[in-house]
């Protein structure tokens, strides 16, 4: 059977301008309506008009040129703007389907259908209903599709949702804009003689005078700045948390787990159990306190991405349900107890890392030429918590069918679980002052879509070293020089 040339349902252009316009030209126009307010009125809004009229174009000359021809043997994919690509794909390649929708594609009677390739690779194509019905009669009639429903609400409280909110990723966009909002408002309502003046010129203002007669001024108004900016994103976050995790659930299949999340815009994410290489236990300093986990799932030989993607499965649940929830839903892992730690001597390591001691420097040396810039020492500050932390939470276990490795990472907690038969190599490296202090850094590196992907824990006890060799039956590398990442 065969069916003629084809292209995506108009409605999946504008998908991707809503797409680009989201990533891309709304962060482009709060940088530009700031820029204008420094006097490149013209120039600003010129760009911004080019920006949005090739932006328009491409998404209107990728939508044309990606054609797809389906027969009961192959499937052509042509794509491409500047470059063209064809993709050949045998139906017998064809690992399995997915049928989504969302709200407005289900209002114009469209669906995406998702085509899922042996090796990782997916091919989408959005197409009418009566079409994707066709192509299952005709061409995919012995694979069973994985067609999804609403998904039904999730169990999380406002409690839930302010905490989810205040996660970097969430968090971190909001106070951005927020900060940018508040600009704008000040130039647009402070004036000094008739000028626009901003933030920065408000801390310039008060640091006229030397230090550190300056510095209680600098303080209370770069405290007014960061407290109205927080007050702001506070609101914005919640708003973003909620549209992300209101509709969240996880359900078991017969061989994979079905992730469901998205108000909106519905994301629905199916993973094989054979894909999953790793379980990821993380939690911020504020959810380590409260006694909440999030748990993701890294895949490998899943996804469009090139290097394995993590999946987020359960974005907050009780620590004391770990266990439970692993047995339920990912019983081929198990969360052992850290047995080898950082040594206590190696806190200095830590604590006087690369990052400390040139942020320190570059505070010093600011802070004398502009005294408001004295607040750069919170940076300093975080560089020495983020040391503390790390050292604390530094830790391996190798014994038994489980790599398991402790650390902290991007402002959390990361407990990460690989099956032993996922370590590819073994490595142990030891410094001059490791020596001295009978530490060494133990390094492993995992099978991954990259062609390198490696942890290590650093300032272990180097007594390990045998333990740590004999751990896995492959070829390990011990060198006393080699490169730890």
């Amino acid at each position: 059977m065969h069916k003629s040339l084809m292209r995506d349902h108009v409605i999946e252009l504008v998908y991707d301008n809503y797409r680009r316009i989201k990533h891309t030209i709304i962060p482009m126009g709060f940088s530009a309506v700031a820029l204008a307010g420094f006097g490149y009125d013209t120039i600003v809004w010129i760009l911004v008009v080019l920006t949005c009229t090739s932006s328009a174009a491409y998404s209107i000359l990728k939508w044309r040129n990606k054609t797809f021809d389906l027969t009961s043997e192959r499937i052509i994919v042509s794509e491409g703007v500047f470059s063209k690509r064809q993709n050949d794909i045998p139906i017998a390649n064809v690992s399995g389907i997915r049928i989504q929708d969302s709200i407005l594609k289900r209002l114009v009677g469209v669906k995406e259908l998702q085509i899922e390739i042996i090796g990782g690779n997916q091919e989408s194509f959005v197409l009418s209903a009566e079409q994707i019905h066709w192509i299952q009669l005709n061409i995919f009639s012995s694979i069973p599709a994985q067609e999804t429903s609403p998904p039904s609400g999730s169990s999380f409280q406002f409690a839930h949702y302010l905490l989810l909110s205040l996660r970097k990723s969430i968090f971190l966009p909001a106070l951005i804009s927020s900060f940018t909002l508040f600009e704008l408002a000040f130039q647009y309502f402070y004036r000094d003689g008739g000028d626009r003046r901003g933030v920065a010129d408000i801390l310039n203002k008060y640091s006229s005078s030397w230090w550190p007669e300056s510095l209680p001024a600098i303080i209370d108004a770069a405290g007014i700045i960061v407290g109205v900016t927080i007050f702001l994103s506070v609101p914005a976050s919640l708003a973003i948390a909620y549209l992300k995790y209101s509709k969240f659930s996880v359900k078991q299949k017969t061989n994979h787990l079905q992730v469901v999340s998205g108000l909106f815009s519905r994301k629905i994410v199916n993973i094989p159990y054979s894909h999953i290489r790793s379980v990821r236990i993380c939690s911020s300093w504020l959810e380590l306190r409260l006694g909440f986990v999030r748990v993701c799932a890294d895949t490998v030989g899943f996804g469009k991405n090139s290097e394995g993607a993590t999946v987020e499965l359960f974005p907050l649940i009780r620590a004391a349900r770990l266990t439970d929830i692993l047995n339920m839903y990912l019983p081929a892992f198990q969360f052992p107890e850290i047995r080898h730690r950082a040594k206590a001597g190696s806190l200095v390591y830590y604590l006087a890392n690369r990052a400390t001691i040139i942020s320190a420097a570059c505070s010093m040396f600011l802070t004398i030429i502009f005294p408001w810039s004295a607040l750069a020492w919170i940076i300093v500050v975080y560089f020495v918590f983020a040391g503390f932390m790390r050292h604390r939470y530094a830790g391996l276990t190798f014994e038994g069918k489980y790599m398991v490795l402790s650390q902290w990472r991007a402002l959390m907690k990361e407990t990460v679980i690989f099956h032993m038969q996922s370590v590819q190599s073994l490595m142990y490296s030891q410094t001059y002052w490791q020596r001295r202090g009978e530490c060494a850094t133990y390094t492993f590196s995992v099978y991954s879509e990259q062609l390198t992907e490696c942890y290590s824990c650093k300032h272990m006890d180097g007594r390990l070293k045998k333990d740590w060799l004999k751990a896995g039956d492959k070829n390990v590398t011990s060198d006393s020089n080699c490169e730890t990442f």
